[in-house]
């Protein structure tokens, strides 16, 4: 959960400090492409985005809580499963369910011939 947390945390500050510039500018060619078919001159009318900021850095601004969040849940359920499906190959007491042969015969068993 650290590591998730960690890495999480790193690319927030990443966003925050780095100005991606090639980023920046595809997002801004995007826009004017964007802006462009809105008027009606590409195959498709797109609606102009709001913000200036690529959407990477618009998601770890705004939204990083829920991110933290929703990677932790997810991370913490993963590591739940594993434990549990690990725990389940591993145990020493085995449940032995009576095979097909040995179930035909005790029920042949319990009923007398005619």
């Amino acid at each position: 959960m650290s590591a998730i947390l960690y890495g999480l945390t790193k690319v927030r500050e990443k966003q925050h400090v780095v100005t991606n510039t090639k980023l920046e500018d595809s997002w801004r060619q995007w826009r004017q492409a964007a802006a462009e078919q809105a008027s009606g001159a590409g195959p498709v009318q797109r609606k102009i985005p709001k913000s200036t900021l690529p959407p990477l850095q618009v998601l770890f601004t705004e939204h990083f809580k829920t991110i933290t969040t929703a990677a932790l849940v997810f991370g913490t359920f993963l590591y739940g499963m594993l434990y549990f499906f690990t725990r389940g190959i591993f145990a020493r007491e085995r449940i032995e369910f009576p095979h097909a042969g040995d179930h035909a015969t005790a029920s042949k068993r319990e009923h007398p011939p005619d």
